[in-house]
């Protein structure tokens, strides 16, 4: 039976949401190499992922993911690159997600 997660991140200060899909809850390892492969794919850079947070919708709080046993089909996750000038958190709301693959246009270059 499918199992799928939402994934939020923030991706050169833009917020971004994806589904994945796998076939059975996913382990803690697998869930964080498939995060990684997909945004390192989407951005032609680096991805690596610091820590994961899912939201608790009893606590109606994000709460560190530290046992798979915490994910439930279609939670919320955050992942969260290192601390650096290039992969600083932006705030604000995550969009809803969308699939992988999905136009998003990231871009390391800043607006005027």
């Amino acid at each position: 039976m499918a199992f799928t997660l939402h994934v939020g991140v923030s991706v050169f200060g833009k917020k971004d949401n994806i589904e994945l899909t796998f076939p059975a809850r996913p382990s803690l390892p697998e869930l964080v190499h498939r995060v990684q492969s997909v945004f390192t794919h989407e951005t032609n850079a680096p991805f690596n992922i610091d820590q994961i947070r899912i939201y608790d919708e009893v606590l109606g709080r994000w709460v560190d993911l530290v046992r798979e046993d915490q994910l439930h089909g279609f939670a919320q996750l955050y992942a969260f690159q290192p601390d650096t000038p290039q992969n600083c958190d932006s705030r604000g709301l995550l969009p809803a997600p969308r699939p992988v693959g999905g136009q998003v246009g990231y871009s390391t270059s800043q607006s005027p």
